[in-house]
């Protein structure tokens, strides 16, 4: 299972998107005509983008019209679950818990693990915290790299998860299972459960009312959120967060029956709250992430690892540049160094899981955010576009380069 590759969810609900633009979050915008019953699969698509020095910001909403039920707005105070952006807040959690003393970047999993963590081509190398958030560890994505409590996140670290001809520390591999394994490890240090962590050193000092699998967000909000989906015979398939999860107090975690949370041994299983991607928050959550985390943070502007530009033959498998998907990476984001795709060089992280495709990106040369979100997608999902289509752009999602086409287009308004 790669990157691109989504689960299936539980329950189905039929629904019909309209889009239109305003320029604020609370701003009363027109209301697009009724869409044609028989288009009825027409994504929704929400965008913000904070200009500098200006108190308002552009944006773009899409509304939700359930069988039988009331109209629902997503706009970027809507909560939904950001997919992959989430490792931008892990990343962030483990950068805190660093400067705090309390789980060091450069500690050796193996050791934190209490089990053999080392690459087996290169056995002598330990393998860090630091290499799990850089995804420089060596590993790969096997087929499965979550665990459902109970169990151990251990019983994942299989021969496969090692890539052939990776060495430590200088390779690149994206890999969800890299954060999991980090997740652990900051669990296994700290004696507390990730999605707390999250609360005490993220979500508590920002104000924010964001959390793993919902863990900590308010009721009030939790009722407010929007599932992912995919078309299917005409209509949407809700894939994750449907009516039965957003009713619901407790977290949502993948769990055996019987099983209760408060049981749960920290550092046992850091997929249980899904910090590679797991993360409920709204676009505006992620514009205020962006502009006090990412901007200000000079050292997460300067990549790690970057594409020599080479994608063919048996170096293909090494570089990690997944067909020009990725460029440039750095601490837990990706790096776009040149004035392509945003028209400035950028920082941040996509998301894609669930029929979701979202992103968060800061342009530090010119003090602009912005974030994006199409919460449903074609069946087989959305297209990616190929390294042609656009002369110097990497290979992006249908819904990411439509997406930076309009902030492309709105920052030439603002100025």
């Amino acid at each position: 299972m790669n990157r691109r590759t989504t689960l299936q969810g539980m329950g189905a609900a039929g629904a019909t998107y309209l889009v239109g633009c305003g320029e604020s979050p609370n701003d009363e915008v027109a209301r697009a005509p009724q869409a044609d019953p028989l288009s009825r699969c027409q994504p929704v698509t929400t965008r913000l983008y904070s200009p500098p020095g200006r108190a308002k910001m552009a944006y773009c909403r899409g509304d939700l019209f359930p069988d039988g039920g009331e109209r629902r707005i997503f706009t970027p105070l809507s909560p939904f679950r950001v997919a992959s952006v989430s490792k931008v807040v892990t990343a962030e959690l483990a950068r805190r818990l660093d400067a705090a003393g309390r789980v060091g970047l450069d500690v050796d999993v193996a050791q934190v693990l209490g089990v053999d963590f080392a690459h087996p081509e290169h056995s002598a190398t330990p393998i860090t915290l630091r290499q799990l958030l850089i995804h420089q560890s060596g590993i790969i994505d096997p087929d499965v790299y979550w665990m459902a409590a109970p169990g151990n996140i251990r019983e994942l670290f299989v021969p496969d998860m090692w890539e052939p001809g990776a060495v430590p520390g200088q390779s690149f591999r994206y890999s969800n299972l890299n954060y999991g394994i980090a997740a652990t490890v900051m669990e296994a240090v700290t004696g507390q459960r990730f999605d707390r962590l999250v609360s005490e050193y993220i979500a508590e000092p920002m104000s924010l009312d964001i959390g793993f699998n919902w863990s900590g967000v308010s009721a009030r909000r939790r009722t407010a959120g929007f599932p992912g989906m995919r078309g299917s015979n005409g209509d949407w398939d809700v894939q994750v967060d449907g009516p039965e999860t957003l009713t619901q107090t407790e977290p949502a975690i993948l769990k055996e029956p019987g099983f209760d949370l408060d049981d749960y041994v920290p550092g046992t299983n850091g997929t249980l709250f899904s910090p590679q991607g797991g993360l409920r928050a709204s676009l505006h959550d992620l514009v205020r992430i962006g502009r006090n985390v990412i901007l200000p943070q000079t050292r997460l502007h300067e990549p790690s690892w970057v594409w020599d530009g080479q994608d063919s033959g048996a170096q293909a498998e090494l570089d990690g540049s997944e067909d020009g998907h990725f460029v440039a990476f750095g601490e837990g984001l990706y790096i776009y160094p040149d004035d392509e795709p945003f028209g400035a060089p950028a920082i941040g992280h996509h998301g894609e899981a669930y029929g979701i495709y979202c992103g968060l990106f800061v342009m530090p040369s010119t003090d602009e955010v912005f974030a994006y979100a199409q919460l449903a997608s074609p069946p087989d999902g959305a297209p990616y576009m190929g390294t042609d289509y656009r002369p110097g752009w990497p290979n992006l999602s249908q819904p990411a380069a439509d997406a930076i086409d309009w902030f492309r287009a709105q920052r030439m308004e603002s100025r």
